[in-house]
């Protein structure tokens, strides 16, 4: 849908009046980065590096540590794609499939019941709803189309963005798929334990002492990837539309990253207890407008076309 509204976000939103497009960006981007998303990447790394290392240092401490980095890779805005899609992303697909190949060369055994396939999947789905990738999908498909535009120019076709499109569709089905059966194969081992740090003891229980820094990293460059353009879009909403262009991108980018600082600070359990209330509140809002919005995408083209054809004669 990114596409058919040529990943201008605000038009998407916007098919109730302008107004209401405007609180709803408001609020999608107020409970997705800086008082969601933002900190629980904070927080996921921090319990990866807790579990994989066993040093026990404040959260704070980390975090910060954490925050710098996210703010010294995104300050410079024209590297952030180089960054991404030269270093990042290659290496994080990497670990994952050596992760998900890993396991399909061992016998696999199956943690749960038969008859906990139901529970499993409904328990799972509300999980996944709490994850907030819709909104994700919503900000990320027009900041990519734009600094994709941006480094194209001349050359910009729409046609290479679907392509990129199917192409991190099928890697991703691929990733969650393989997800899916670590847990499952896995259900007995973490059923007691925090969610933070679920794959760290995914890593521990399924690999040598040599190969768990691979759960490491996956983690790692995982919520890095997510925190930069998270980052990303949180200070061009900022700059743009709150500051309206009287603060730069490092100053918004500062106050991104250092209220998702403050946010990771009440812990892991407290933050997804405050999303799980947010994505109570505002997917349904969203995905009412999302349908109408793909509705009225189909129907403007073919009535304008029909009323130029009636002027014609």
């Amino acid at each position: 849908i990114a596409l058919r509204f040529n990943g201008n976000h605000e038009q998407y939103l916007s098919v109730w009046g302008k107004k209401v497009g405007q609180l709803l960006i408001f609020a999608l981007l107020l409970f997705w980065i800086p008082l969601g998303s933002g900190p629980r990447c904070n927080l996921l790394a921090y319990g990866a590096f807790s579990c994989q290392t066993g040093l026990d240092i404040p959260v704070w401490i980390y975090s910060a540590l954490y925050s710098a980095v996210v703010y010294l890779l995104t300050y410079r805005k024209n590297q952030i794609l180089g960054i991404l899609g030269n270093f990042i992303t290659p290496v994080l697909i990497f670990a994952l499939f050596f992760l998900i190949f890993s396991i399909v060369q061992n016998d696999i055994q199956w943690s749960g019941s038969p008859n906990s396939n139901w529970s499993d999947f409904y328990s799972s789905f509300l999980a996944g709803y709490n994850t907030m990738d819709f909104i994700a999908a919503i900000f990320f498909a027009s900041a990519v189309i734009s600094l994709i535009k941006e480094k194209q120019k001349d050359t910009f076709s729409i046609k290479f963005v679907f392509n990129a499109c199917i192409i991190a569709i099928v890697l991703l089905s691929v990733i969650y798929i393989g997800m899916i059966t670590v847990g499952q194969v896995n259900a007995e081992i973490l059923s007691q334990v925090s969610r933070d740090q679920l794959l760290a003891h995914v890593g521990r229980a399924m690999f040598d002492e040599k190969f768990q820094i691979v759960i490491f990293v996956i983690i790692t460059l995982s919520v890095l990837s997510t925190s930069m353009a998270l980052c990303l879009v949180f200070s061009d909403y900022l700059r743009k539309t709150i500051f309206k262009e009287k603060l730069d991108h490092k100053t918004c980018l500062f106050i991104s990253v250092f209220i998702s600082f403050l946010m990771s600070l009440i812990g892991f359990e407290t933050l997804a207890t405050l999303i799980s209330y947010a994505t109570g509140v505002l997917y349904p809002f969203l995905l009412v407008i999302t349908t109408v919005a793909f509705i009225k995408s189909y129907v403007k083209p073919q009535l304008k076309s029909t009323v130029q054809l009636e002027q014609n004669f």
